[in-house]
């Protein structure tokens, strides 16, 4: 499949990357291995926000899964703890992003990183996250 450029290609002149440290990286402190990593990979950290998500933030975070049977058990797993916002400069790479989950995820919810799904999500997330 062949990915097209991004809205933030555009808009910004350059591709960004969101990764969101869930409460179960954030517990273990993985934050700054993951920012390493990120770095290793060529990324450059733009800008990171640590915060608690209110039950609305993560609601808005999460919409799309809303009718899935784990929407709530999620919603209750990513408002239970803080979690770190990064903004990296690149496009997102599927192979850090899937070598972070089974390096360091515990589980099919608790797997350390959020990462958007596509493009459009990104940008309504990168709102979110850093409004």
């Amino acid at each position: 499949r062949t990915r097209v450029a991004c809205r933030d290609c555009y808009v910004l002149g350059r591709c960004l990357m969101l990764i969101m440290v869930k409460p179960d990286g954030t517990e273990r402190r993985l934050v700054g291995t993951i920012i390493t990593l990120a770095e290793h990979a060529g990324f450059k950290l733009l800008r990171a926000k640590r915060l608690r998500l209110s039950e609305s933030r993560a609601k808005m975070l999460y919409k799309e899964h809303w009718l899935k049977s784990w929407f709530q058990d999620n919603i209750n797993y990513i408002t239970s703890g803080d979690v770190v916002a990064l903004e990296f400069d690149g496009k997102r790479d599927d192979k850090l992003v899937a070598s972070i989950r089974s390096t360091y995820g515990l589980d099919f919810r608790r797997n350390t990183i959020h990462c958007s799904e596509h493009e459009d999500a990104e940008y309504r997330e990168r709102l979110i996250l850093f409004l």
